[in-house]
């Protein structure tokens, strides 16, 4: 029947071209929905992180960054160890967050790391939680 209508041929070639392109677009906007979700995800993570931290260091250590004399000598925590304290709070969410998700993806390139036990055990739920986040969006 196309052989015989070209109109028709052509008709059926539009449509799959639409098609085609629909589908780009739907795979576009899924992958941007996923994207989103991600750094949304890893943000949230991330703050998640320092706040823990300081929980920490108030609980543990209580100490005040800007008074003490040798900052060697505090228990080692991610704020500490990476002298985190000196930088404004915008720098330190954006390294909090480059951690979480450097972690939720299990890249982990190893510049900043958990250091002292609590903090491990709560990487290991967090990327717990994360793989195991992403493998049900995954499918």
């Amino acid at each position: 029947m196309i052989e015989t209508q070209p109109d028709k041929r052509m008709e059926i070639h539009e449509d799959l071209c639409k098609t085609d392109l629909v589908m780009q677009i739907a795979f576009g906007l899924k992958l941007n929905e996923l994207l989103t979700i991600i750094f949304i995800f890893a943000f949230y993570i991330g703050i998640f992180w320092i706040v823990m931290c300081e929980l920490y260091e108030d609980l543990y250590d209580d100490t005040n960054y800007n008074k003490h004399p040798n900052i060697d000598e505090i228990d080692p925590n991610f704020i500490t160890h990476f002298r985190l304290y000196d930088l404004s709070a915008w720098n330190t969410l954006i390294i909090s967050t480059y951690f979480s998700l450097t972690s939720l993806t299990t890249v982990g390139l190893g510049d900043f790391r958990p250091v002292n036990n609590i903090e491990r055990i709560v990487c290991s739920m967090i990327l717990l939680f994360g793989v195991t986040t992403f493998s049900y969006v995954m499918s």
